[in-house]
């Protein structure tokens, strides 16, 4: 039965369960037509070794995406009644998941450059700037605390530009996010050891630090409680959509075990992070000086940063830095010379 046409002359396909059978089969055959003249046979003779010089197999490539190009401009697909683009056939309309993990990632990435603020703001009174005497643990959990918030910061906004709706996704962000992971947990290990060498040990003069009791100020204070509520709210929300990423598929019987291996810690990172913070706020926003509860934090803050270590370990285990395979496809064609 042949397709419809439009008013333009254009054959029209109707999208429903079926109909789009023909159009598959014809594309198929058409493809693995094409194939067996590149590769020297022909139908109902014995594949031999093709003989054709490179510069006609390269024409004959050409001739294939040229070929697809014009069936792409051919076809079109209407959807009740109303045209439906190319692109638009194969991108499916973002998820709540999808669009609440954007926001997630978002607030997170605001809230870690705040504490990176605070980290730089106590190390100024910790490290022996201008009259303020070194406190060498404080000033080594303040320094590394900085930087593990900046990493941080910037491995959400990677994922950010990974999760968010957008016509234009870059897997560079994908690989960049284990990356910055394994650089805020090198660097939160550092944080979390001298945040504990002074206040799980009460021998060791207390200065102050993020989840520590004491602040370089009463506005400080405060505010670094604010931070640490926040998170801790924060990182339960995403620990929970992390844990809805692996059930609903991250995690399947057809996933690389690498995927949910990275899905698993990252749910764990967040839910050992979110322990630290609500520690960290019972030390920082009690009237009271807390040590214990500052201890935990620490103690806490450093599980989450070896699991950001073993969560890198399995991103690269999956393969996140690999190119995928449509952008080898098409540097490869743009690697063809144009006069050939």
């Amino acid at each position: 039965q042949p397709f419809p046409l439009d008013e333009m002359g254009n054959t029209v396909l109707q999208m429903g369960p079926g109909k789009n059978r023909l159009l598959t089969f014809f594309l198929a055959a058409f493809v693995l037509d094409h194939l067996q003249v590149a590769l020297g046979q022909t139908r109902g003779s014995h594949a031999h070794p093709a003989k054709l010089p490179a510069n006609q197999v390269l024409e004959r490539v050409r001739e294939l995406n040229q070929t697809a190009e014009e069936m792409r401009n051919r076809f079109k697909a209407v959807l009740n009644g109303e045209e439906v683009p190319h692109q638009a056939q194969v991108k499916s309309p973002p998820s709540d998941a999808q669009v609440a993990t954007c926001v997630f990632n978002v607030e997170l990435a605001v809230h870690k450059l705040a504490q990176a603020g605070m980290a730089i703001n106590a190390a100024v009174v910790t490290c022996g700037y201008g009259d303020f005497k070194p406190k060498t643990e404080a000033c080594t959990a303040n320094i590394a605390g900085m930087l593990a918030s900046f990493a941080a910061a910037a491995s959400f906004l990677a994922q950010a530009a990974m999760n968010c709706p957008t016509d234009n996704h870059d897997w560079r962000a994908g690989c960049a996010t284990p990356i910055l992971n394994l650089v805020s947990g090198l660097s939160g290990v550092a944080s979390a050891a001298g945040g504990a060498a002074q206040s799980c040990d009460p021998s060791v003069q207390n200065a102050p630090t993020v989840l520590n009791p004491l602040s370089a100020s009463d506005e400080a204070g405060i505010a670094n409680c604010v931070i640490n509520v926040n998170q801790a709210a924060l990182f339960l929300g995403n620990a929970g959509l992390q844990i809805n990423s692996a059930a609903t598929g991250k995690c399947g019987k057809d996933s690389p075990a690498a995927v949910c291996s990275q899905t698993i810690t990252s749910s764990l990172v967040s839910f050992a992070t979110a322990g630290s913070m609500l520690a960290g706020s019972v030390a920082k926003c009690a009237s009271d000086k807390n040590f214990p509860a500052a201890c935990a934090a620490n103690i806490q803050g450093m599980v989450a940063s070896i699991l950001k270590i073993a969560n890198f370990a399995s991103a690269m285990a999956g393969n996140k830095c690999d190119q995928p395979p449509q952008v080898k496809h098409q540097r490869f064609l743009q690697a063809l010379p144009n006069d050939k």
